[in-house]
């Protein structure tokens, strides 16, 4: 067992009881579980493969593709369990820490996650079958979906973060699961056990509530009419309520075990499920673990049965991937013949034997699962709280932010700029663009420093740090009343229609704002009070006082910033809820001008959610920071080591970041035509740039001809237009240059028929 402290698990962290289990079993569950795992993998990513190409047929498809990722992940997940089962119910892989956390989230996230897919597809089918002439709109399904997983991983963090959760090897159960830091249970953990059984009841009862009126109506139902469509119609509805079937038979032991077990230790009744040694050594394993994979391997069965056209492709795909498998070995087997008959160092490529690969791969994988592992311990001991791989990770979507925010904020401020006096929204989104290309930019530092263990790269010269300071920092307020402009003067125009907004008083207020900011840095700067620092938790630079202890001077500033977020962020929160609800109450559009105005107004309702979901982190902290500063209260997020090194990283710079990453792509789903104009402008771009290496080619292969005859063609042509001058007569070779010249004039009348598509395309969008 590893000595580590923090990434191997301690002997307290084992809940290993006398053995009462029976090896036998253990290896025959064990065996069943490796079949369920080779079924739900190979199965699964058949069935992803054929549902991903159909997946813009029906919706019932594009809910199968993401059930197949799912189960594919739950399938191998159940490989350090049957390590365990094979090993007597000692942890294997169980054995580090680190690894142990992420299987137990990693498993019950996509549980849960299956569960709620299983809902949605159940209950779109018996809206289709129970209201026939209602259309169910898949955005809001697939959305739905979205953030319930978004809420379970957020759940989980935030409960992590807190310290209140730890990862625990149980081994009647054979894997980890998640417990309480602290005996007794105190108030968290029990909302945290309620929280999941709240959702896993609730989910079941939905799911049984839907499957039981679906198969009640199909079964009154007439007889159906002979057309394919109707035929259809039904063969999808029994196939799910097949899958239902399925998922509620492997799941209501789990359902039963968990009422039963909560029941038991909040009403404080007698543990009678532990006197019985087979539900104690294998009640949790089945229900949980088992039961959960086996329904991830039939899934690809019942599609398989249920679907010809998927038997079809399989078959289809098996032949011609036989064939193209015959040919390569074909080939590398001649290769190898001829090698071995020219002798050499080759004919010991004969010698390999194919049985040893397996071995050789599980133990690379093993030493890279180890060398992983290790690294994380290594830092821990050292002293360093935070992780360098979580820091790898965040470097790794800032980039990835950095580059989308970049690339669509300059498409999409060139397309605002065309329109920016169409309306008054258009220059706004102009201005909020410029300025979250300006925020994607600021993001190279901090990568810089959390790639390199968080040190100071390009903050290590005090300038670019007081200026990245200044520059980040007026950016992120500068946003914020621009987001503050857009959603008031949007809910102006939905309250009270008739009132005529001027746009020259909103701007004149975004410059003086500007101002306001750039002044008050300007002067706390120029009286000394402020200085610019490195701040390791935060991977960037901050302002601070000047001095050890804050002075009144510092708690104005303090006070001034604060005042500044509250009240926007308050304002942004109070019309993002006006103009929602004005929205929903209001009746549906009659005319396109009424439509379109909808359609703004649902867009910028879009801008401000994101906006504010991205800066309520940072809201919270700077609320509860300065409040614990100014009553000396305990400092509870610098006791946390994870808000402490991720707090302000996260909601400081890396939601910001991401805010200005994910606008473009809100204005590309929202704007149709927008979509329009990116498309033509690449294609454009694209024919343009194929035309110029075209005539780069041609231009190139006549001065190579040229060269081939003998003479440099500019020497030729300078002494033919010589002996033109004197009266004789050119070279045969100076009559090729001059119609090449004529056609080099002829290929002119491209570009103007080019500069003219372009005007009338510039005259079309400025109408528009």
């Amino acid at each position: 067992m590893n000595e580590s402290k923090s990434d191997s698990i301690k002997q307290s962290d084992f809940i290993i009881l006398i053995p009462g289990s029976n090896p036998t079993i253990d290896k025959a569950i064990g065996v069943i579980v490796i079949i369920c795992m080779i079924i739900g993998t190979t199965g699964n990513i058949i069935s992803f493969l054929f549902f991903w190409n159909r997946r813009h047929s029906s919706f019932p498809q594009r809910l199968y593709t993401i059930v197949s990722i799912a189960d594919t992940l739950i399938s191998l997940t159940a490989l350090p369990v049957v390590a365990v089962l094979f090993n007597g119910r000692h942890p294997v892989f169980f054995n580090s820490y680190t690894l142990c956390g992420i299987w137990t989230l990693l498993f019950n996230f996509l549980q849960r996650f299956a569960m709620f897919m299983v809902l949605v597809m159940s209950s779109t089918r018996a809206i289709a079958i129970l209201f026939p002439f209602y259309r169910v709109r898949k955005r809001a399904a697939l959305a739905a979906c979205g953030s319930f997983g978004v809420f379970l991983l957020v759940v989980d963090s935030v409960y992590l973060g807190l310290g209140e959760l730890r990862f625990v090897f149980w081994s009647p159960a054979g894997c980890c699961g998640v417990g309480p830091t602290a005996l007794p249970w105190n108030y968290t953990w029990t909302i945290y056990i309620l929280q999941i059984l709240i959702i896993v009841f609730t989910i079941s009862l939905a799911v049984f509530i839907s499957f039981v009126v679906s198969v009640v109506v199909l079964l009154r139902r007439k007889q159906i009419s002979s057309t394919e469509r109707d035929v259809q119609s039904r063969e999808v509805s029994v196939t799910i309520a097949l899958f239902t079937a399925f998922f509620l038979f492997c799941n209501l032991p789990l359902f039963t075990l968990q009422l039963l077990d909560n029941s038991i230790s909040w009403f404080n009744l007698k543990r009678f499920l532990d006197d019985s040694p087979f539900i104690k050594w294998y009640g949790w394993l089945l229900s949980h673990f088992f039961f959960t994979t086996f329904n991830a391997a039939l899934n690809p069965c019942l599609y398989h049965l249920r679907m010809k056209k998927l038997r079809s492709w399989v078959f289809v795909r098996l032949l011609k991937t036989r064939s193209d498998i015959g040919q390569t070995f074909g080939s590398i087997m001649m290769t190898h013949g001829v090698r071995v008959m020219e002798g050499g160092e080759e004919a010991g490529l004969v010698n390999c034997k194919p049985r040893q690969c397996p071995a050789k791969c599980s133990g690379v994988c093993f030493k890279i699962i180890y060398y992983v592992g290790h690294n994380i311990s290594l830092h821990e001991e050292q002293g360093l709280s935070y992780n360098t791989t979580a820091d790898k990770i965040i470097g790794a979507l800032t980039v990835v932010c950095v580059v989308v925010g970049i690339t669509g904020n300059i498409s999409s401020t060139l397309y605002f700029w065309r329109r920016r006096n169409v309306s008054f929204p258009h220059l706004l989104y102009t201005v909020v663009s410029v300025v979250d290309i300006c925020i994607a930019l600021t993001g190279i530092p901090v990568v810089a420093s959390l790639l390199s263990d968080r040190r100071p790269i390009f903050f290590d010269i005090s300038l670019i740090c007081g200026a990245w300071s200044v520059i980040f920092n007026f950016l992120q307020r500068f946003s914020m009343f621009l987001v503050l402009i857009v959603c008031s003067t949007r809910a102006i125009a939905i309250l009270f229609p008739f009132y005529h907004l001027k746009k020259t008083v909103f701007l004149t207020a975004c410059v003086c704002f500007g101002v306001f900011l750039l002044e008050v840095d300007a002067v706390y700067l120029g009286f000394g009070v402020l200085e610019f620092v490195f701040w390791k938790p935060a991977a960037c630079c901050g302002v601070g006082p000047r001095h050890g202890r804050p002075g009144i001077t510092w708690t104005v500033y303090i006070m001034l910033l604060l005042l500044i977020v509250l009240l926007i962020s308050i304002t942004v929160f109070v019309s993002f809820v006006a103009s929602t609800v004005a929205l929903v109450r209001r009746s549906k559009a009659r005319n396109k001008s009424e439509k379109e105005s909808r359609g703004i107004s649902i867009t910028i309702a879009l801008f401000t959610g994101v906006f504010i979901v991205c800066n309520l982190p940072l809201f919270a902290q700077q609320l509860l920071n300065n409040c614990i500063t100014w009553f000396h209260l305990e400092n509870f997020l610098d006791s946390n080591s994870f808000l402490y090194w991720y707090g302000w990283l996260l909601s400081h710079f890396f939601f910001t970041v991401l805010n200005a990453a994910l606008n473009p792509l809100l204005y590309h789903l929202r704007f149709k035509m927008y979509r329009e104009w990116v498309s033509l402008t690449y294609k454009e771009k694209k024919s343009d740039v194929g035309r110029t290496l075209t005539d780069i080619k041609t231009t190139t292969r006549r001065y190579s001809m040229r060269l081939a005859e003998g003479e440099h063609p500019f020497l030729r042509t300078r002494r033919d237009s010589m002996l033109v001058t004197e009266g004789e007569q050119p070279s045969p070779s100076n009559r090729r240059a001059s119609v090449d010249m004529s056609a080099v004039h002829a290929n002119c009348v491209p570009a103007q028929q080019r500069a003219r598509r372009k005007y009338a395309t510039k005259r079309r969008d400025t109408a528009i």
